[in-house]
């Protein structure tokens, strides 16, 4: 990661600023107070947004300022990004406003929690710190702030570990052990959970013994009733076979009297409907007296409709003369008026308005008369126009009458016609009622034939039904008897059937037991796997993993210190909490006891060694090539501010950036950036 570009819009001492970032080491340079830091506090807002505890809205935003913005852009690989930001005052807070990302000219907007995770995922951070007050991994392998430099090496030992762990990413091996625990204990309620189903085992051996005992009786039971049963189907075959026997006759029976049922039916719907027919052709009779005959038209419909479309085409074209004689008669009164004004506009003209001439009395008489003589052409001319209008608003009137008389004609042909098909119509219903009614007294005829027939032969079969009724009782007889066997048969086999599924069930229960045992002895043997192997191994990587932090931990921190601090007689190495172990004189000496230049080289040397070992670990982040320094060399000589050099040279980042009041250093960076402060307003030259 490279930084390009820091736009700042109403933040702290910035109103509007824009710095450019190149590469290599870049000084900002600037006098105590004149806004350093809110150039590291706003790049470290435009990643991550406010933070609580550690960045506040109000200690951003200009006073005063209702809103602000931060925007920055960087490169990642081969790709530019920008980052927005926006603060905004609200009811007395300022609260962070929604945001976007630029992502090679391509813009996704979001919420500042959204654009937090999507910069996560791009630097490579951990997803956990989405929720986290505080970005560790940012805090000390880029940006420390100057206050925060001494802290790590100041607080207690416990709390310094807790922190170097989470930096190392060895606080995996904790929770892996704290898991581990967790499954151990799964795995002891599994074990008490299994040994309780296992005691049913002897329980449901015994129980599938005594089925199987059962199932044998049942089985003695319904060999016993099985002939029984068959002699009482074999009873009940034979009664429907006489049954069946006497049904062709029955069947013969039924179906003489569904005919006679038809035939009785049928002679109704006929007499019905002959009673109907004559009623409804004495009516049409009267009617068709009353009608009487339809005079013929008097005019051919040809004729007629000739007649109307020459009146509609002359209604036409006299509307149409009508229109252009009143357009005509316009025009001319507005001539009219025109020759009007322009009498008037000259009897009172002295100069010309286009040449500024004077006009004279004779040229204004001679446009006066001119204008009068084509005004009375005009009025003869309206005269003959609104003449020629009254006799054509007189032939319209004309043609309208001859159009509404051919119309009238026409409605009288309709009438007259629809009142001869309706004769019509009413002759041919009267003489088609005519031959359906002889039709339908032929048929009652032969249906009168028809129903003395099959009389004769309903008499010729007999008492059948009393028959069948006696066949049928002795029918429903075998079949009970039938029934009361063959439930007691169902009810055996049932009984047998539900035993044997009791049996199967019981057998399937031995066996998932008999998985429940092995599942038991298996559950076992990874408890004692993990507790006695696996904890201890984990334990075992920790230690080696967390030996091998310290060690290279250690030698970057002798190494740089020693660059720093050129005294013989004071040496420093990482102690096992990861704290400084301090000898001087051969005496062991605390931090506390060092002077500040000594703590403040001590404190670099622990956060160049931190960096360097943090980024080694975590392959996955991507702010390795940008290193943040805060007032690095506070209380430094002059002989360690040249050797910070020396340091910066060893860590090979792409992109140092130093805020330092200290006008030696820009001896050895570069670019140096230089901020200003005038009457409370930052910038930078």
């Amino acid at each position: 990661m490279l930084l390009k570009r820091l736009v700042l819009h109403n933040i702290r001492s910035y109103t509007d600023a824009t710095l450019e970032f190149p590469d290599g080491i870049v000084l900002l340079s600037g006098d105590i107070g004149a806004g350093k830091s809110t150039i590291l506090l706003s790049i470290e807002f435009a990643l991550f947004g406010i933070q609580r505890g550690e960045l506040s809205g109000s200690a951003l935003l200009r006073h005063g300022e209702n809103q602000g913005w931060v925007e920055l852009e960087f490169e990642l690989g081969k790709e530019t990004i920008i980052i927005s930001r926006t603060l905004k005052r609200s009811n007395g807070s300022i609260a962070q406003d929604n945001g976007h990302i630029m992502r090679n000219g391509l813009r996704q907007d979001g919420t500042a929690t959204e654009l937090k995770a999507m910069m996560l995922e791009l630097l490579g951070y951990p997803a956990d710190m989405l929720t986290k007050g505080k970005n560790l991994l940012y805090r000390y392998t880029v940006y420390t702030p100057q206050e925060e430099m001494k802290r790590i090496l100041e607080e207690s030992a416990d709390e310094r570990l807790m922190t170097l762990r989470r930096l190392f990413n060895i606080d995996k091996y904790e929770r892996i052990k704290e898991n581990s625990k967790i499954v151990l204990q799964s795995l002891r309620e599994k074990e008490r959970e299994l040994d309780g189903r296992l005691s049913l085992l002897p329980q449901r051996t015994l129980l599938a013994s005594q089925l199987q005992t059962q199932q044998g009786d049942i089985g003695i039971k319904l060999s016993q009733l099985a002939p029984t049963l068959e002699k009482n189907r074999l009873a009940v075959t034979d009664a429907r076979t006489a049954i069946h026997l006497n049904e062709e006759k029955l069947n013969e029976l039924f179906a003489i009297k569904r005919e006679i049922a038809t035939i009785e039916a049928q002679q109704r719907v006929h007499k019905e409907q002959s009673s109907r027919l004559e009623k409804e052709n004495n009516l049409l009779r009267q009617e068709i007296d009353k009608m009487g005959a339809v005079p013929k038209p008097d005019i051919e419909t040809a004729a007629l409709l000739a007649a109307k479309k020459e009146a509609e085409l002359s209604i036409g074209e006299t509307e149409r003369a009508l229109v252009n004689t009143r357009s005509q008669i316009t025009t001319i009164i507005t001539r009219l008026q025109m020759s009007a004004n322009t009498v008037k506009s000259v009897e009172s003209l002295d100069f010309c308005p286009t040449c500024k001439q004077q006009v004279t009395r004779e040229h204004r008489v001679g446009i006066i008369e001119e204008e009068s003589s084509k005004r009375n052409a005009l009025s003869q001319e309206q005269k003959h126009h609104e003449a020629r209008l009254l006799s054509l608003q007189e032939q319209l009137s004309q043609h309208k009458k001859r159009l509404e008389t051919a119309r009238q004609q026409e409605q009288q042909l309709a009438i007259q016609a629809v009142q001869r098909r309706l004769l019509e119509d009413k002759k041919a219903r009267f003489n088609a009622n005519e031959s359906q009614l002889a039709h339908s007294n032929g048929l009652l005829s032969q249906f009168s034939a028809q129903f003395e027939s099959s009389s004769i032969r309903l008499a010729g079969l007999g008492d059948i039904e009393t028959m069948h009724k006696t066949l049928t009782l002795a029918l429903e007889k075998a079949q009970e008897q039938e029934k009361q066997t063959a439930i007691a048969h169902a009810a055996l086999s049932q009984q047998r059937e539900t035993l044997n599924n009791q049996l199967q069930q019981v057998i399937v229960e031995i066996a998932q037991l008999g998985q429940t045992k092995a599942e038991r002895n298996r559950t076992t043997a990874l408890r004692d796997w993990v507790g006695n192997r696996f904890v201890p191994l984990v334990a075992s990587i920790e230690n080696h993993v967390f030996a091998a932090v310290h060690h290279q931990f250690d030698g970057l921190f002798v190494k740089w210190f020693s660059l720093l601090i050129d005294d013989p007689l004071l040496n420093a190495r990482i102690a096992r909490d990861f704290g400084v172990s301090l000898q001087q004189n051969g005496y062991d000496t605390s931090f506390e006891n060092l002077s500040g230049g000594e703590r403040t080289a001590t404190a670099l040397a622990y956060r160049f060694a931190l960096n360097r070992v943090v980024n080694d670990l975590v392959d996955t982040i991507n702010t390795k090539d940008l290193l943040i320094l805060d007032e690095p060399t506070d209380g430094f000589s002059a002989e360690q501010l040249e050797k910070v050099r020396d340091v910066l040279q060893e860590l090979r980042c792409k992109q140092v950036i130093i805020v330092s009041h200290e006008a030696q250093l820009e001896g050895f960076v570069d670019f140096v950036l230089r901020v200003v402060k005038s009457e409370h307003n930052s910038a930078v030259a």
